[in-house]
C-alpha cells in the first residue's frame, strides 16, 4: 500500500471541555503571564457564548416578531 494511505490522522490540538495550554495558542512573544490571561480570558469567553447563545437568540427573535406575544407567555410555560 501507498504510504500516504497509511498515515494516521492528526490529533486534535485539545478535547473537548479541556482548557487549551497557552503554548498551542500560538503566541510567542508573549510572556508566560500574559498568555495565562489571554487563555484565561478565551475559556470565560468560551462559558458566557456557551450559556448565552441560546437566550440572545430567543431575544433577537421576540423583538423581530410582529405582533409580540407577551412576555410572561414567553418567560412561563403554564401561562
Amino acid at each position: 500500500m501507498d504510504e500516504r494511505r497509511r498515515r494516521p490522522h492528526p490529533q486534535p490540538l485539545a478535547r473537548r471541555n479541556e482548557p487549551v495550554p497557552p503554548t498551542m495558542l500560538g503566541f510567542v512573544g508573549l510572556s508566560d503571564d500574559n498568555k495565562e490571561r489571554i487563555s484565561k480570558a478565551i475559556e470565560v469567553a468560551k462559558t458566557i457564548v456557551h450559556y448565552g447563545w441560546i437566550p440572545t437568540i430567543l431575544f433577537v427573535a421576540y423583538r423581530a416578531s410582529n405582533p409580540r406575544p407577551p412576555l410572561m407567555r414567553l418567560i412561563s410555560p403554564l401561562a
